[in-house]
């Protein structure tokens, strides 16, 4: 089969590496792969980890462009260069474009939630990445969705060593994703590292934030003036990489996002065997099963969010917290292995 993955971007995000994931997956399977990215602004370290079997076409369009030479390069690939079966898009505003200019069967991965239902029509088949999503789709008058979890390269991640004296003096938090704080939160786990430092004297616990983003300056003034510069780190942007090699290094994960379809932060965190305590929405609740693998919090109470970072190290403390975490590691290889995504995937166009 020759399958076109298309997206407007490549930054470093979840979709963007899962896009990656899969494309490589399914060219190892025996499939014929190429991807299309439309803009400028491409991560590098995403790009190195494609296979170098996979055809990589990179339109350098400036978003917003209305230039047709884009267009006409995207004909001429669709329809002469590698003329695919399938073109998988992971941006619902592709599906328009692609009607009129590629007799491709076209399919659709729905990332995230809210997103215009009228955007879906021109697509053959859509997927969503979680109940959550494909419910938020429907209950809007949307188009049936088949659910395809988000998967991971979990033999890349490496697992914490409970056994190791690694962070005995200190408790770490990290919480990995874009800083745009009124969708994921951040602001929230500082709020509540105030409560926990400033008025409770938790001196041993620090809290680093993996991305970077749009609110930077914005927490940068919340941290300075909460007095927690000694306590709470931006860390910027880290390579997908660095993330499977460090993150067991962490006593705990948070994920205070007030808007999650998946959250894919979460099972990443369980592959690492590494807790994790999420806001009680859709995503997370669908991923932790309530709270068989992992915490909740109620969303955009921090004082809840406060009291559940209390509740792991107590767990920690009765050396509780590691039957949480292989129960919640052992869910993780069962249901979320890029492996199984790629092949649902292919099953499906």
């Amino acid at each position: 089969m020759k399958i076109v993955h298309m997206s407007f971007g490549l930054a470093n995000g979840g979709k963007e590496n899962m896009l990656a994931d899969i494309a490589n997956h399914q060219q190892q399977a025996g499939n014929e792969v190429a991807i299309v990215i439309i803009n400028k602004g491409i991560e590098e370290s995403i790009i190195s980890r494609i296979s170098p079997s996979i055809k990589i076409y990179k339109l350098s369009r400036n978003p917003g462009s209305k230039s047709v030479n884009h267009l006409l390069k995207l004909i001429l690939i669709l329809n002469i260069k590698f003329r695919p079966d399938v073109i998988h898009c992971h941006d619902s505003h592709l599906g328009r474009l692609l009607r009129y200019i590629c007799n491709a069967r076209r399919v659709l991965t729905i990332h995230g939630m809210g997103i215009d239902v009228n955007s879906f029509d021109h697509f053959d088949k859509l997927f969503a990445i979680s109940s959550a999503v494909k419910d938020d789709v429907e209950s809007r008058g949307g188009p049936h969705c088949k659910i395809v979890f988000n998967g991971i390269n979990n033999t890349a991640i490496k697992q914490k060593n409970f056994n190791s004296k690694q962070n005995q003096e200190l408790f770490n938090i990290v919480m990995v994703k874009r800083l745009n704080h009124t969708r994921t939160g951040q602001d929230l786990l500082i709020k509540a590292a105030g409560i926990l430092i400033n008025q409770l004297g938790m001196k041993n616990i620090r809290f680093y934030f993996v991305g970077d983003g749009i609110s930077r300056t914005y927490l940068e003034k919340m941290i300075d003036q909460t007095n927690l510069n000694n306590f709470v780190f931006l860390l910027g942007n880290k390579t997908r990489e660095w993330v499977y090699e460090n993150l067991c290094c962490y006593d705990l994960v948070v994920l205070p996002s007030r808007f999650e379809g998946f959250g894919l932060t979460i099972i990443e965190a369980m592959a690492a065997k590494v807790p994790v305590i999420a806001s009680k929405i859709d995503g997370p609740i669908e991923i932790l099963e309530n709270e068989k693998f992992g915490f909740l919090f109620e969303n955009n109470n921090y004082d809840e969010l406060a009291k559940k970072i209390l509740e792991v190290l107590e767990l920690y403390n009765t050396g509780q917290i590691i039957n949480k975490v292989n129960l919640a590691y052992d869910n993780c290889l069962l249901k979320f292995t890029i492996k199984q995504t790629a092949a649902n995937y292919l099953l499906e166009y």
